[in-house]
């Protein structure tokens, strides 16, 4: 066990349905490594009981705190505005409460149901890092959040809004995401990026003063809130291969059929043109 404190800011909307179950997982996994863990619940927009439910957590110590920041949608009408906000009071709130050494960030739309203590110590394993995040068991999916100068070196979807005259919905969405969306070995070493995110991820705390999540470009227009912050922690942020939370089907792009399609059709003549011989 670690002896020290990590404290969990979680943002969350209409997540009644797996709010515990979520949380609860997590919890139990922190608190394996951790001599102290707090858990900080921010919620705004919900509209099937999350309120409610999340009151109610705080009352059976299954978080430590629980805030209702309301309805948010018309004074931000992006979703990543809203969550850019949720995170960043959670922030200043734990900042404000408390002195941990660790901060770790969590989405709890199921994307951590996998998540293990023996993948999050692999990164006690490593030095010189002020932020690790989660890798998936399928392909890793988290491209919006990406930033990496070979990988993945600007936002995603403004490569696809540029392809997409060209090429076309299907085309432009698997060259500008869905190629992007490779299988990464557990074994492989830790990926530095200039950002990342992947459903969880861990930070020095210390390597995050005055980091902040920003949901809107100088445009005015959505963008992952995620990159904004990575590029603001001081030092290193790695995807931990080893540290896999998920397997995220739901979130994969796909190759468009017709190539697979073509594909198949030039296996198939192949085949034949061995035969043939």
């Amino acid at each position: 066990m670690i002896d020290t404190t990590i404290c969990l800011i979680v943002p969350a909307r209409n997540c009644r349905n797996h709010f515990d179950s979520n949380l609860l997982h997590i919890r139990n996994v922190l608190e394996k490594l951790f001599k102290v863990v707090k858990i900080v619940v921010i919620e705004s927009d919900s509209v099937d009981g999350t309120q409610e439910v999340g009151e109610n957590a705080v009352e059976r110590k299954l978080i430590d705190h629980f805030f209702s920041l309301g309805q948010l949608s018309n004074k931000y009408p992006e979703r990543t505005q809203r969550i850019a906000t949720a995170r960043n009071y959670g922030l200043d709130f734990v900042l404000s409460r408390y002195a941990p050494e660790f901060l770790s960030f969590a989405d709890i739309d199921g994307v951590n149901l996998s998540l293990t203590e023996e993948g999050i110590a692999t990164c006690f394993k490593h030095q010189g890092w002020s932020g690790m995040v989660a890798n998936q068991i399928g392909r890793y999916y988290d491209i919006w959040a990406l930033r990496h100068p070979v990988w993945c070196g600007r936002d995603c979807w403004e490569d696809y809004r540029e392809l997409l005259p060209i090429l076309g919905h299907s085309n432009a969405t698997w060259l500008a995401v869905g190629a992007k969306q490779i299988h990464i070995p557990k074994d492989t070493v830790p990926i530095a990026v200039d950002s990342a995110f992947g459903g969880f991820g861990i930070y020095h705390t210390e390597k995050c003063i005055g980091a902040r999540w920003n949901g809107l470009s100088a445009k005015g227009t959505e963008v992952c809130e995620w990159v904004e912050f990575n590029r603001a922690v001081v030092g290193k942020v790695f995807i931990n291969p080893a540290m896999v939370n998920t397997g995220a089907p739901e979130h994969y792009i796909d190759l468009p059929q017709p190539y697979l399609l073509e594909s198949v059709m030039r296996i198939a003549d192949r085949i034949d043109s061995m035969e043939e011989k």
